[in-house]
């Protein structure tokens, strides 16, 4: 089985094992993200990239099985993924939230001193 770079542009995220669009192939994917590209006229479109895998109706139904766990593994995989790009961003967030803090923490300091100073203390 071959994976090859492919580019769908599916109104819905691709499914990772694909029975339905050809009569005698079958298409399973990996690695499917979400990206935007512009078209012949410059107009940003949006499209899915995945790696994609075609194999034949027949080379499916003997290795069922197999290819089964490779779709759940697959699967399993961008889940996993999926929780830890979610953590990254939670983190990113907090780190902003934290900075922010500290930004106003130091204009009420400058703001204090500025009043103490017009007040002459």
């Amino acid at each position: 089985m071959e994976w090859r770079k492919s580019t769908g542009t599916q109104t819905q995220q691709p499914a990772v094992l694909d029975l339905t669009s050809s009569p005698s192939t079958v298409y399973i994917r990996k690695n499917i993200t979400k990206a935007t590209v512009r078209d012949a006229e410059g107009v940003k479109i949006p499209v899915w990239k995945y790696d994609e895998a075609a194999i034949s109706r027949d080379e499916y139904e003997k290795n069922e099985a197999i290819y089964s766990e490779l779709v759940v593994m697959i699967e399993q995989a961008a889940s996993a993924e999926s929780v830890y790009s979610d953590v990254l961003l939670q983190q990113a967030d907090a780190q902003a939230t934290l900075e922010e803090q500290a930004t106003l923490e130091e204009q009420d300091e400058t703001l204090a001193d500025i009043l103490l100073t017009v007040q002459g203390v």
